[in-house]
């Protein structure tokens, strides 16, 4: 009940947690369904690497996905409201079962290595609100063949695409991309 700080990452790979559950005297953290959000519904901060879940829909309202906050599970396809704002680094680092994502245009930040390692991603649609793509956000996405980078997208770390050798065949860049 007194726990303050959650690192989503902390429970990676952890394939034995099908659920995480909070105490309801917690004053900064609910447990809804498994899956742990800041008490004001505003954070997802914890999804459970075992819950056997192939498809997974965060609550409307939320804004951030935390860092971490997926990291290593065998998620395969992840709704997302048009509340979200924010995805935190290593979000979904490591997913190896995650084929698709469509990012909603309200999202305005991707976090460092937010999909890194996520061998099997096919399908991304990236936010039409995006503003950069931080340091490996899609290295290791060896199955992702085209990246369409929107003009919202001011600046692309060096980085963000290594370890792609079987990777991208196609990456459109539309006018507005600076760096």
């Amino acid at each position: 009940k007194n726990v303050r700080n959650i690192h989503g990452g902390l429970l990676a790979g952890n394939k034995l947690i099908k659920e995480i559950t909070v105490s309801e005297e917690n004053q900064h953290f609910v447990s809804i369904d498994g899956v742990v959000y800041t008490r004001d519904l505003k954070t997802l901060v914890a999804y459970p690497c075992g819950s056997g879940r192939k498809v997974y829909k965060v609550l409307e309202g939320t804004e951030e996905l935390g860092m971490g906050a997926f990291m290593e599970s065998d998620i395969e396809e992840i709704i997302l409201p048009e509340s979200l704002k924010s995805i935190g680094e290593e979000c979904f680092s490591l997913c190896l079962k995650l084929r698709q994502l469509i990012m909603p245009d309200s999202v305005t930040k991707l976090g460092r290595s937010s999909f890194a390692y996520c061998h099997f991603l096919e399908n991304l649609h990236l936010s039409t609100s995006l503003k950069a793509i931080e340091h490996k956000t899609f290295g290791g996405c060896v199955s992702l063949k085209r990246l369409d980078v929107p003009g919202s997208v001011k600046t692309i770390d060096a980085s963000a695409i290594v370890w792609n050798e079987e990777g991208f065949e196609e990456i459109i860049l539309h006018e507005g991309v600076e760096k």
